[in-house]
């Protein structure tokens, strides 16, 4: 700043608010800051005077000053159509689980019909054979995923079971469960409604083809972009991401359990998984890829307390600040500490700019005849 014409600095200076040089009046009895004070090196002609030196340092100070960013402004969470009642047959699994082979069928193809042409049905997903259909234009599988009421955080004895084997694999981790005792906590009942959810997360033929760069930078492909990337990714698409509570309801294979996983040693699970492609894998709702770490589209809040019963995202914010899981990213562990990322309890507020894989979602349309 003092290496420019004066000229210039009377623009920077009123740029900033403050008066140019010709209008600044210094306070009554200004003490004089030495030169080495400055946030800046002075380089002036001879003529330079205390008046000048005060205005230079006044505007100075502005123009170095960064105000903390201001905290993201709620955002209005997308409205949710609930078309449940359309679906009996998703209303949970035991509904699902009732349906006869041409039932099941029948729903597939109303699905189908019902999300509009360019929709196809696929081959059932995963070991609860659930609809699924293809959307030919973004060359992604949507999953029909029953709702029904589950137990979301941390239980005391999953609590305990976690707290056991991350000490048996990194003696410094009792700090970990505490932690999660309050990020996790209060347990509560959670109502799911039936939804869609993207068989994967997006990978590098769905970046190309809906032109976003992410950073792959794994074997699954998956891509991992930042906040503004993914909210603008579903904005544009007219689609959403996961609720915090589908999320945990996909994990957790409809409350049935707790770790990603499965009944399988986590450890195990994560050499396996990234070693398998994609597509060969299994979960029991036909959901793939779970464990990258995923945007979820809730606020960042440092408790359960006073969230929704239902699994209506919890007041999103303009700016995502909220992952799950994130086991597979981190492979392979280094201190052991990363196990706590394999149980589906385990959320994590985080920046923006981040970079976490994406589910894309969308609520179950009208049923058609």
């Amino acid at each position: 700043f003092p290496l420019l014409p004066y000229e210039a600095q009377d623009r920077v200076a009123v740029a900033l608010g403050l008066p140019a040089f010709d209008d600044f009046e210094p306070p009554a009895a200004p003490a004089a800051a030495p030169a080495s004070d400055l946030p800046f090196q002075l380089e002036r002609p001879e003529d330079f005077d205390e008046q000048e030196r005060e205005w230079q340092s006044l505007v100075g100070e502005r123009l170095h000053h960064r105000e903390p960013p201001p905290p993201p402004l709620p955002r209005a969470s997308p409205v949710r159509a609930d078309h449940a009642a359309d679906w009996p047959e998703l209303a949970s699994l035991d509904a699902w689980s009732r349906q006869s082979a041409p039932q099941r069928m029948a729903v597939a193809e109303a699905l189908a019909r019902a999300l509009g042409p360019g929709h196809r049905v696929q081959e059932r997903a995963g070991t609860q054979q659930l609809p699924r259909v293809r959307a030919e234009g973004l060359e992604l599988d949507w999953v029909a995923v029953p709702g029904g009421e589950f137990e979301m955080g941390l239980s005391d004895a999953e609590a305990q079971v976690l707290q056991e084997r991350l000490r048996a694999a990194s003696p410094d981790s009792a700090g970990y469960v505490q932690h999660l005792l309050t990020l996790c906590r209060p347990l509560r009942r959670v109502r799911v409604r039936p939804f869609l959810c993207a068989q994967t997360p997006l990978r590098e033929p769905h970046g190309a083809r809906l032109k976003v760069k992410g950073d792959p930078g794994n074997p699954h492909g998956v891509l991992r972009v930042d906040g503004d990337a993914a909210l603008a990714l579903a904005q544009r698409t007219g689609l959403r991401l996961l609720g915090e509570a589908e999320w945990e309801w996909i994990a957790r294979a409809a409350g049935t359990r707790a770790w990603l996983s499965g009944d399988e040693e986590p450890a195990a699970w994560a050499a396996a998984t990234v070693a398998t492609p994609l597509a060969a894998l299994e979960h029991p709702l036909g959901i793939l890829g779970l464990g990258w770490g995923e945007w979820v589209d809730d606020g960042a809040h440092p408790s359960y307390a006073g969230a929704p019963a239902d699994s209506r995202s919890w007041e999103p914010m303009s700016e995502l600040a909220l992952s799950r899981s994130g086991a597979l990213a981190v492979w392979p562990w280094q201190s052991g500490g990363e196990l706590l990322l394999a149980h589906v309890a385990v959320r994590e507020p985080c920046d923006h700019d981040a970079r976490h894989a994406l589910f894309l979602a969308q609520d179950l349309p009208t049923r058609g005849p």
